[in-house]
């Protein structure tokens, strides 16, 4: 996963290839090109921490909508802080210690990336790597 991770940081856009890429990391399996004959492109399907999809399902935009990134965020990584230097974006996830206050550094997660989308995904990746 690492690989990816770096990918995403050095990547200057979102793209559907990173995103098949994101899911495939994630134990999905994907399909990058059409299916005959009912012509299904860019799906996944399985289990996984975006949920179950026992058919094929379109894939979220994950490197393009800050929406569908956030979802990458495991539960009980609450704390995030996304900030831009204008000439790349940072994301910080925070994991709170058993007393709620203070954090870790085992159980921090950053990412850079071109866009807060990007950094949002690297980061999510970093922080699934922590569980």
């Amino acid at each position: 996963m690492s690989d990816l991770i770096k990918r995403i940081a050095a990547a200057p856009s979102g793209s559907r290839d990173l995103n098949a890429d994101i899911y495939a990391a994630l134990g999905y399996e994907v399909l990058r090109t059409p299916r005959k004959p009912r012509g299904l492109a860019w799906c996944y399907r399985g289990t996984g921490p975006l949920g179950v999809a026992g058919r094929w399902r379109g894939q979220l935009d994950l490197t393009t909508s800050t929406n569908a990134a956030m979802r990458l965020i495991p539960e009980g990584w609450p704390e995030v802080a996304i900030v831009s230097d204008n000439s790349c974006w940072r994301v910080d996830l925070g994991k709170p210690t058993t007393d709620g206050c203070y954090y870790d550094e085992a159980d921090m997660a950053m990412s850079y990336g071109a866009t807060p989308e990007l950094a949002i995904c690297g980061a999510a990746l970093k922080a699934r790597g922590h569980q």
